[in-house]
């Protein structure tokens, strides 16, 4: 998972499109329930519009696997479920429908709730989003369009793309396994946060796991050929050939790691293990 910023995301958004969602945001505020359902189905379309504007933003991948997506296959959903959750009693955030800030893109598998023969349970997010016992307790049954902070208290327990802090709670291992950064997971609350977002954003598929592991074995091979050429440059000056593959390595390593790259987190991630060796301070220096 790497961040996606909201600048960048609104930077693509036509100004029409914003003065449309700002007036139907409007006719919801002083809508009765019953409308405001008919408003949402009425202008679903609309969020699907900026599809392709949501998709460039997020390096053309599921904003949660990093999976690379064909635009077709591209599903917009609401971080916040714009209807009644599933599990619970609570409406919906009705008032975020038509919020590009509570859009991700989602790939099928992260978005869809099935039963995982594999895993033996259910995934993918659904109408879900669960939050730290009481931290919705401050809502009412039918919340004011016209406070945006009333979900300040609230303590999700899926991590969120838009979010650096969430972004950073979870790792990889060299076979493509998710699980917490213990070094940025120091207490429970923060672990149980990324165990929920694994299984509810199917980060544990076996197959998108397979492909982390193809990633972090060749981020490790390009690293290990370039420690000897970086050796072998200590010794005597490198040849044209050599410093050419150099160049060659710098380049696949800084590939990898690019925001637009397939799996970048695995793969910075992998350069990581490594540790600091002088010569990738300057790649690590640029995602960090």
């Amino acid at each position: 998972m790497r961040r996606v910023s909201p600048d960048r995301v609104r930077r693509r958004l036509p100004a029409t499109w914003i003065a449309r969602a700002n007036a139907l945001v409007a006719q919801l505020a002083g809508a009765s329930i019953l409308q405001r359902a008919r408003i949402i189905k009425k202008n679903a379309a609309l969020w699907s519009e900026i599809k392709d504007a949501l998709w460039a933003a997020g390096g053309e991948k599921c904003w949660y696997s990093e999976v690379l997506l064909p635009v077709g296959e591209v599903e917009v959903e609401h971080f916040r479920p714009k209807g009644r959750l599933s599990g619970e009693k609570f409406p919906g955030y009705w008032w975020l429908a038509f919020n590009w800030n509570n859009y991700r893109v989602a790939s099928h598998l992260a978005n869809t709730r099935r039963y995982d023969k594999l895993n033996s349970g259910l995934r993918g997010k659904g109408g879900y989003f669960p939050l730290q016992a009481g931290s919705r307790g401050a809502y009412s049954a039918n919340p004011p369009a016209n406070d945006p902070l009333c979900i300040r208290c609230e303590i999700p327990l899926l991590l969120d793309p838009v979010n650096a802090n969430d972004v950073r709670l979870i790792a990889f291992d060299q076979d493509g396994l998710p699980g917490p950064n213990l070094f940025h997971c120091r207490e429970q609350p923060a672990i149980e946060r990324v165990q929920r977002s694994i299984e509810f954003y199917s980060l544990d598929d076996s197959l998108l796991s397979a492909r982390r592991a193809d990633v972090w074995k060749r981020v490790l091979e390009w690293t290990d050929e370039m420690e000897q050429l970086v050796a072998d440059g200590e010794k005597a000056a490198l040849s044209e050939k050599d410093r050419n593959r150099q160049d060659t390595l710098t380049n696949l390593i800084a590939d990898a790691i690019d925001q637009s790259a397939e799996f970048s987190a695995v793969a910075i991630a992998a350069l990581q293990v490594r540790g600091n060796r002088g010569w990738n301070t300057a790649l690590l220096g640029a995602v960090a």
